[in-house]
């Protein structure tokens, strides 16, 4: 199941800014990524004890991404090999939830790695990823994974 965070229905974010050019670390992460289909993904991952509201970590996650420029951050080819970017005015993001009853505990591993590094494309809506897998009742694991170009710390000053 996913969850579309996108407030407003199916009203799609509009750009704020575009066109921009890329600092060197983003170019770097950017054009690494398009060369060798890798996903260049920051990956955290914690278990929850206690029950889980979905729909408040939904929310929350949405408050977070709209707040900060960089998860509302996309990247698109501009022609000869460069890219450019654009930030929107809202975040697209989505909380994927699982159900995995009384999954070991490399089953869980292996079902985060395999959504937080999964080939997207560069687009503000793709470049972050979330999920929350249901181990049990009481007993979760929320999988966090941030791309490098927007997430490393001196993208925006490199």
């Amino acid at each position: 199941m996913v969850l579309g965070l996108v407030r407003g229905g199916a009203v799609r974010p509009r750009r704020v800014r575009e066109n921009l050019p890329l600092s060197p670390n983003e170019e770097r992460y950017v054009r690494a990524e398009t060369m060798t289909g890798q996903a260049y993904r920051s990956l955290s991952a914690t278990r929850i004890l206690g029950k889980a509201d979905t729909s408040r970590l939904a929310d929350f996650i949405q408050a977070t991404c709209d707040r900060h420029e960089a998860r509302r951050t996309g990247f698109e080819p501009s022609g000869s090999g460069r890219f450019t970017k654009y930030i929107e005015d809202r975040a697209r993001v989505r909380l994927k939830t699982l159900s995995m009853p009384g999954a070991s505990d490399e089953a869980l591993r292996a079902a985060v790695r395999a959504h937080i590094y999964a080939k997207g494309d560069l687009s503000a809506g793709a470049l972050h990823r979330f999920l929350l897998i249901e181990v049990g009742p009481e007993d979760h694991i929320i999988g966090i994974g941030l791309h490098h170009a927007t997430s490393d710390g001196v993208t925006s000053t490199a």
